[in-house]
């Protein structure tokens, strides 16, 4: 909703030392920047190994710049059907055209039907609020109201998480990484909406707008969550009132050049025609 490119890479490969902690197993650290070779110039300083964080990896380190300007011609992107349910018009609008530009720069796009997707909002509502619960705990107890409101009452109800429904997610966690790894074996990608929803708009005091809001956008980032895989938000246009929407590029495990590879060429397109912005194009 902010007209930036946003990468989240494989769980464990950046460091997330000194982060404050929402849910441990799901949260990765990674680069924001207004274009597609920031975001690989800046993986390629934090990227790696650290002892001192538990969910670090060992991974191998490519130059992440490589495959920059291969283009998309002959890719395979998928379109699960979970992501074209529920979306706003301007977001549906949005989509179709970007799934038309994509076939157009050369890719193979094909619908995908992965039901385990439509678990996804349980599993990531359930290890959140539960992970962020247990870590905040004795912060809501003593400085509750230094939480935003729809943020404590968000944190709150985790404590009311059983370990039953904990085990739960956790399982269904397991059930979603066999579906995606599945997806893989027929598509290179696969592509959706980042959220679901226009951007809304601000209320200072809009506790249950917030909440909604959270609640409507987890289902669509919970699967990358979820599985550790990595994810990359790009902009996909302006709706109506000239507000940018996102998509994002999911990978396997480790596919952080193809997912870069694949918004540098989506980012050529332009896609929020901002004609007095100087986007980067190299190191």
């Amino acid at each position: 909703m902010c007209g930036v490119y946003g990468l989240k890479p494989t769980y464990g490969l950046v460091s997330t030392k000194g982060v404050t902690p929402l849910a441990w197993s799901l949260d990765h650290a990674g680069p924001m920047a207004r274009s597609v070779p920031d975001l690989a110039l800046m993986l390629n300083y934090i990227a790696g190994y650290d002892p001192e964080d538990p969910a670090s990896i060992h991974a191998p380190l490519p130059d992440y710049t490589q495959l920059l300007n291969k283009g998309i011609n002959g890719l395979k992107i998928g379109i699960p059907t979970f992501y074209l349910e529920g979306l706003d018009p301007d977001v549906e609008k949005g989509f179709s055209h970007a799934i038309q530009t994509l076939q157009q720069l050369g890719a193979q796009v094909r619908e995908l039907h992965i039901p385990a997707l439509s678990m996804s909002a349980y599993t990531g509502y359930v290890i959140t609020t539960g992970e962020a619960s247990a870590y905040h705990y004795r912060w809501l107890q003593t400085r509750s109201r230094e939480y935003a409101p729809d943020v404590r009452i968000f944190f709150k109800s985790g404590v009311l998480t059983s370990a039953p429904q904990y085990l739960r997610a956790q399982q269904v966690r397991r059930v979603l990484l066999h579906a995606l790894k599945k997806a893989f074996t027929e598509v290179d990608v696969l592509a959706g909406p980042t959220v679901p929803i226009s951007p809304p708009s601000f209320e200072k005091d809009g506790v249950k707008l917030n909440l909604n809001v959270t609640k409507r956008c987890m289902p669509f980032t919970s699967p990358a969550n979820a599985t550790g895989m990595p994810s990359l938000s790009v902009p996909m246009g302006l709706n109506g009132k000239g507000l940018p929407m996102g998509m994002q590029f999911i990978g396997d495990h480790h596919t952080e050049p193809l997912l870069l590879q694949v918004a540098n060429a989506w980012q050529q397109t332009n896609p929020l025609r901002l004609p007095n912005a100087k986007l980067s194009t190299k190191g």
